[in-house]
């Protein structure tokens, strides 16, 4: 995949709302000739009930919570004043459904070039158009049995010392998969919400010497997700962009 040069992009704070009509934000690193906003997305929710949307460093946020993230995403926020990590989960799970599942609108995309080929560059049938990107239904991985993955900021503002930048990641949706265990091994006892105190970011890691890497409170709000994050739908979520440009659209 090209990498961008990102002085040449510009940051993007679209306006939307939520599925209860409550303000959200997407934000987005563009390239001036991109129009399509990303398919894969981290999402974030802020619960203090004083954050001034007007006045809040929603670019600088961006930056730090990405920090030695080289790949094209969008950064999504909700607002649930004074909510806990549970209301944070319950406002993911309908919104997943007001959405839709990423997966959904990466199988449009692989309909509509499959199409697109068999009809020798000619698509018959007209698209919905206008959509937002969907969010992920399930971040299942080998590291973890939790499934679902949000970052909660709990803080007014971020004009905050670097020590202070930090985020609950709340991971939700335990599933274990019985058939991994054998026989008269025992199978855990999972909470619905584990909560880990994570830091905004850090500078570049060395993976095999930096001690807190791997499995750390300290280890960066990106680091945590790209562990945790299901790799394979979140390539087919990269590869659908690709392909969604090239057959020129501009909305989901």
């Amino acid at each position: 995949m090209v990498r961008r040069i990102k002085d040449a992009c510009r940051p993007e704070i679209f306006h939307v709302t939520d599925h209860a009509g409550r303000p959200a934000r997407i934000l987005w690193l563009r390239s001036p000739t991109e129009v399509l906003l990303p398919l894969a997305s981290i999402c974030f929710y802020f619960v203090h009930p004083n954050v001034n949307l007007d006045n809040f460093d929603f670019n600088k946020f961006r930056r730090d919570v990405t920090h030695n993230a080289n790949e094209e995403l969008r950064v999504d926020i909700f607002f649930i004043p004074g909510g806990t990590d549970a209301d944070c989960v319950e406002h993911y799970h309908n919104e997943l459904i007001y959405r839709g599942d990423v997966l959904e609108q990466i199988r449009d995309v692989q309909e509509a070039y499959k199409d697109f080929y068999n009809n020798h560059g000619y698509v018959h049938e007209e698209r919905k158009k206008g959509r937002l990107p969907g969010l992920f239904g399930s971040h299942r991985c080998s590291r973890s049995w939790y499934t679902g993955l949000i970052f909660v900021f709990n803080r007014e503002t971020w004009d905050l010392e670097e020590d202070d930048k930090k985020l609950d990641m709340v991971q939700f949706d335990p599933e274990l998969i019985l058939e991994e265990f054998g026989p008269g091994e025992r199978i855990p006892t999972l909470e619905p919400i584990k909560t880990t105190r994570v830091r905004a970011r850090r500078e570049s890691i060395d993976i095999d010497s930096d001690p807190v890497y791997k499995g750390s409170e300290d280890q960066a709000v990106w680091w945590w997700f790209y562990d945790l994050r299901d790799g394979r739908v979140w390539e087919g979520a990269m590869h659908a962009r690709t392909s969604a440009m090239s057959l020129e659209w501009t909305s989901w």
